[in-house]
């Protein structure tokens, strides 16, 4: 009997496993184990959001369990099943207390294989809630306890790269990349099927760093194999695959995979998504100038606020204050703005925060405010990376929706040169320090240190696709004609 990460195909998979369980001359224990693997498909996207599909798999488990023996290890496999399938429906704090409970049994057997094994799906949880903090630290707990003969695993493999996208929404271009690198790695050694996940966290990594080429061509090869091994449309992967071309300008083609994902996700029952799906639309129609649309795109992805998708869900609410702004309606955006901040402060989403200060910013009704906002949103965005810290300055083709403090400088004449030297004077000699420590940031940029010590480490961090960094105060410098 295959495990099911290693099969060719699903229905393969699935149809033996069936069989086995039904067949009453096999072993009670070989049948609760068939049972098990069957578990292993059923919690998934594909089964579990179908109506009845976790009653379903509960019926699967009991049956597992009765014809199990009280100690085999494949009853703790079956709880940590129950508990991916919960938080597929996001029921995550059910999940939680299932991997919990888990670790545990795990522990009290000395199986530490198994506890990092438990601990690798809570990553999946906390990341698809969009709790990186939670995300970080049970990866880290889940590599300190698997022992060292299992440093070369499936398990090893998926605490280090599984969920790159989440690593990319956290701001770690390069570190994601890296970990998808090293879960693809071990895949391909292992003879691994389901590359596709790592293929799609690489192909987005490597997207956001100006590598379209690269990613392009793992974007291709995640849909290939998610082809082959489930005989479906990954539509997952051309969610992200249209981000990437969108930012490469290919605005046309990125809409039209938008939609094929959205289509496909429906008829799988994957409405969780569509937070992601619908602020991803938001922002597309946001650079077009069509405001209508993208309020309605924002709007469709905040009625999806029941999926738990915490960082589209800000995404959203910090979409549509910028426009409401765009469009005057200056009465809604204070609301938009308090809801936004409440979820980002709660999650430290940095990218999101900068963006509510540009927002802030531009709105602001004198010089001192405007350059407070500015120095708040240079802050954020460097605890972010260097990538969004250059966006938010300078700007880039399909980069921020809003216009950048440097374009938006120019157009404020001897105002704007006001504010240009006192952002060039501040950033050459202040520290990352927002007024409000956070001992527990996700962000590798420690607070307390100078911002020139902040932005080297933010630029070394982040290489991209190696093309020359001019630093904060070149951007300024050549601004100011100095």
């Amino acid at each position: 009997m295959r495990l099911f990460t290693f099969c060719q195909s699903v229905r393969e998979a699935e149809a033996e496993y069936q069989a086995i369980s039904k067949d009453t001359n096999a072993e009670p224990k070989l049948r609760g184990c068939a049972l098990s693997y069957w578990a292993g498909i059923r919690k998934n996207t594909r089964y579990i959001n179908r109506p009845e599909g976790l009653e379903t798999l509960q019926r699967i488990i009991a049956q597992s369990n009765d014809l199990l023996p009280s100690s085999d290890i494949r009853r703790i496999f079956n709880m940590v099943n129950l508990g991916k399938g919960l938080y597929r429906l996001r029921q995550v704090d059910k999940a939680l207390a299932c991997f919990e409970e888990a670790i545990r049994l795990c522990a009290e057997r000395e199986d530490m294989y198994g506890v990092a094994s438990v601990y690798a799906a809570t990553v999946d949880a906390y990341a698809s809630r969009g709790d990186w903090e939670a995300m970080f630290k049970a990866r880290q707990r889940g590599l300190d306890a698997l022992p060292e003969r299992a440093r070369f695993s499936t398990t090893y493999g998926e605490l280090m790269g599984d969920w790159a996208e989440a690593w990319v929404w956290a701001g770690r271009y390069n570190e994601a990349e890296v970990n998808a690198q090293t879960w693809l790695s071990v895949l391909r050694e292992l003879g691994g099927a389901e590359l596709y996940p790592a293929l799609r966290g690489l192909g987005f990594s490597l997207g956001l760093q100006g590598r379209y080429e690269d990613a392009e061509r793992c974007f291709k090869e995640a849909c290939e194999k998610h082809q082959e091994v489930l005989n479906l449309e990954d539509s997952q992967t051309l969610a992200y695959w249209a981000v990437i071309l969108f930012l490469r300008g290919d605005v046309q083609r990125a809409e039209l995979l938008l939609e094929q994902s959205k289509a496909l996700k429906e008829q799988h029952y994957e409405q969780k998504h569509f937070p992601l799906i619908f602020a991803w639309m938001g922002l597309l129609q946001e650079h077009r100038g069509n405001w209508s649309q993208a309020t309605s795109a924002y709007i469709q992805a905040l009625n999806y606020s029941w999926a738990e998708r915490f960082y589209s869900e800000c995404g959203a609410l910090t979409g549509l204050a910028r426009v409401k702004h765009a469009q005057g309606d200056l009465d809604a955006v204070p609301a938009l703005l308090s809801q936004a901040e409440a979820l980002a402060q709660r999650y430290e989403y940095n990218d999101h925060l900068a963006s509510l200060r540009l927002t802030q910013g531009h709105l602001a009704a004198d010089l001192d405010a405007t350059l407070h906002h500015y120095q708040q949103m240079l802050i954020y965005a460097l605890r972010y990376n260097r990538f969004l810290l250059d966006e938010m300055l300078s700007g880039r083709p399909q980069g921020t929706p809003l216009r950048p403090i440097i374009p938006t400088c120019l157009e404020l004449g001897e105002d704007g040169q006001h504010l240009l030297r006192a952002l060039h004077d501040w950033w050459q000699s202040d520290v990352n320090d927002i007024g409000t420590p956070r001992p527990d940031t996700i962000s590798p940029i420690p607070e307390g240190i100078s911002l020139l010590e902040g932005e080297r480490l933010a630029r070394q961090r982040e290489p991209g696709d190696g093309s020359p960094q001019r630093s904060v105060l070149e951007q300024l410098d050549a601004t100011l004609g100095r």
